[in-house]
């Protein structure tokens, strides 16, 4: 498995994915010049997401994209503002297919703070 770690990043069928405006063709994912290769970057990024450090703030980040401090005056004191189009009821839905508007998720999944993996309220 280790072996497709990445495998995703690279264009191996040689899709036509067409140019960019400079006239470069779009072909692999550009790397970063700190990971060694496609396996790399996804091992970095997995012991990352795995790590002590994102285990004890992820809570933080689910309150900031899906909780109570995605909108409102507790959004602005975590400076959680985006482009007014980025929220719900900015734009007309009709665009949008039933079957795209099913899998949205519901505004506000969680309406309190989201408790840390180590079980303490944090707020």
């Amino acid at each position: 498995m280790k072996s497709m770690q990445g495998s995703f990043l690279v264009n191996q069928r040689d899709i036509d994915f067409g140019e960019r405006q400079c006239g470069r063709r779009v072909s692999d994912v550009g790397l970063p010049p700190w990971a060694d290769g496609p396996a790399d970057l996804i091992q970095k990024f997995r012991d990352a997401l795995e790590g002590d450090y994102v285990s004890e703030h992820l809570h933080q980040w689910i309150d900031l994209i899906f909780g109570f401090k995605q909108r409102g005056k507790e959004a602005e004191k975590a400076d959680n503002v985006f482009f007014y189009l980025c929220y719900e009821g900015r734009f007309e839905y009709v665009s949008i297919s039933a079957k795209t508007a099913t899998f949205q998720l519901n505004r506000y999944l969680l309406r309190r703070d989201w408790i840390s993996r180590y079980f303490e309220r944090v707020r």
